[in-house]
């Protein structure tokens, strides 16, 4: 079941949110068009995806996991910024490792975001 305040998925028997704490049966009458929720899912999973190209570690913060690989993802940001900064005054063409990178987690927030597990380690 999604909720039809913030678009979260929940179990079916959930009685509240887990994501924002509305009641769900309350929330899911006051939409009456039962496909917002996957709308409002599927455009909170695009941004998160999006955020997590861009700003590797972001789009999982977005996306709601407290730690990415037993660390809080807006370290795992800075961290990739030094590393990538650090690491462009090297060699020039770590650059395309590097946006190999971003792809890469870019595409494991997208199959969190279908419910499977990924590769790299979040926990919410």
């Amino acid at each position: 079941m999604f909720c039809r305040k913030c678009g979260a998925k929940n179990d079916d028997n959930a009685t509240f949110c887990s994501s924002c704490g509305a009641k769900l049966h309350e929330a899911n009458q006051q939409t009456a068009n039962p496909d917002l929720a996957t709308l409002v899912e599927k455009k909170k999973s695009l941004i998160a995806v999006i955020l997590n190209f861009f700003f590797p570690g972001i789009g999982y913060w977005y996306w709601g996991y407290k730690k990415v690989l037993g660390i809080h993802p807006a370290l795992v940001f800075i961290g990739w910024i030094v590393v990538t900064s650090f690491c462009s005054y090297l060699l020039y063409g770590l650059g395309l490792v590097f946006l190999a990178l971003s792809l890469f987690v870019a595409y494991d927030l997208y199959v969190k975001t279908e419910g499977k597990p990924g590769w790299i380690e979040a926990s919410k």
